[in-house]
């Protein structure tokens, strides 16, 4: 995956200026390796007292880091929250092609109690994951 990155990082020509990437929390050897290849702390500790500092004070955290791990058990309800509401906004501001079908059937078939998505009953969850993931970058301002 580490090498996935990397090659789409070059073939977009992304500098690393512009660039955030989202990663599941629960995977450390996947976010830590991305922030080494970043040159970025990875210290687990300090990743997460500065994600909390962030957090508290209302800071988005793309501002100051590349690579940013999300824990789905705290943050799961309020990503699950912000993708329904892009895609239900009135301005279409999510568009999906249908060669994205497994994707679209995910989330045809997501199933969710108190906004916990039900893993069991939802086809290609991890799909939904990552899409849900992938949405973080898009926050709407509050004016």
């Amino acid at each position: 995956m580490i090498d996935r990155v990397w090659q789409i990082k070059q073939q977009h020509k992304v500098d690393d200026n512009n660039l955030t990437i989202y990663v599941d929390a629960a995977n450390p050897e996947i976010w830590s390796s991305l922030k080494r290849m970043l040159n970025e702390p990875y210290a687990e500790q300090y990743v997460f007292e500065k994600l909390e500092y962030y957090e508290k004070n209302n800071i988005n955290p793309a501002n100051y880091m590349k690579v940013i791990p999300i824990a789905f058990s705290t943050h799961g309800a309020k990503m699950l929250q912000h993708t329904k509401s892009l895609l239900e906004d009135k301005d279409n501001l999510i568009a999906i092609d249908k060669q994205f079908h497994k994707l679209l059937t995910s989330l045809r078939t997501a199933v969710a109690n108190e906004y916990k998505l039900d893993k069991e009953q939802t086809s290609y969850h991890d799909l939904l994951d990552a899409f849900r993931l992938s949405l973080q970058l898009y926050q709407r301002s509050n004016k």
